[in-house]
């Protein structure tokens, strides 16, 4: 008699065992369905590019060749283009500006920040220089090189109700060219003249009515035609 309470004890502990998997496997795919349906209910994502534009022969990086020595400044240090020496006055529209630290006893630069990256694309760049545009003193002036490129600039809005997740949409340009939104996203409304450095913060949703500006660098000099933007299956596309 013992023998046959223990088994029936381990049969019926074996049932229930497999009545909490079962439901628990019901449990889950309630729960998945529900959340289907509920995507299902939503309306899909639209969105619009608002403005595109290439800046062509646009600077995008900076090497320091000889950092310098006993360097201050009337302010924040700042680096402007110039044939012989840094232009004087306010940058103007497409003007390249950076700035940059200074560390040490010698007082030598340290760290260099893109500010603008400028638009040369009617100046030949190989008779630029970068120099010291408030120099308060120097005792050895710093010298640097920089790299051009066409970056591709462009203001997407989401017109629609539905948010957008920017890690599930793609950014297509000239039409091979595949890029995850998320990578290439700089969150603002944009500057008007599209040449400022925006924030680098990620942004993983965008709600409805929202902003986001796209950077591209595309590692040449060409200047792109056409940019496109897929989320759930949705297109929007644009000129350039």
């Amino acid at each position: 008699m013992g023998s046959v309470a223990a088994g029936a004890l381990v049969v019926g502990t074996s049932l229930l065992v497999v009545f909490a998997l079962a439901t628990q496997a019901l449990d889950y795919q309630l729960e998945s369905s529900l959340k289907e349906l509920e995507q299902a209910n939503e309306p899909p994502p639209s969105m619009r590019f608002t403005k595109v534009q290439n800046i062509e022969e646009a600077v995008v990086e900076i090497s320091i060749t000889n950092r310098g020595e006993g360097i201050s400044c009337a302010g924040t240090c700042q680096l402007r283009l110039g044939a012989t020496g840094a232009p004087t006055g306010p940058p103007s529209v497409g003007d390249f500006t950076a700035t940059f630290t200074i560390q040490g006893a010698i007082e030598e630069v340290d760290t260099v920040t893109i500010t603008n990256h400028g638009s040369y694309l009617y100046i030949t760049t190989s008779g630029l220089s970068l120099y010291i545009s408030n120099p308060s003193g120097v005792t050895i002036s710093p010298t640097f090189t920089f790299d051009v490129q066409t970056i591709v600039y462009a203001n997407v809005k989401n017109v629609g109700v539905t948010n957008i997740v920017t890690s599930e949409t793609w950014v297509i340009v000239n039409g091979d060219k595949i890029f995850q939104f998320d990578d290439l996203l700089n969150f603002e409304d944009g500057p008007t003249d599209q040449l400022t450095i925006n924030s680098s913060d990620p942004f993983p949703t965008m709600y409805p009515g929202e902003v986001f500006t796209i950077q591209h660098l595309t590692g040449g000099s060409i200047a792109k035609e056409r940019i496109t933007l897929v989320s759930a299956g949705v297109i929007a596309a644009s000129d350039i």
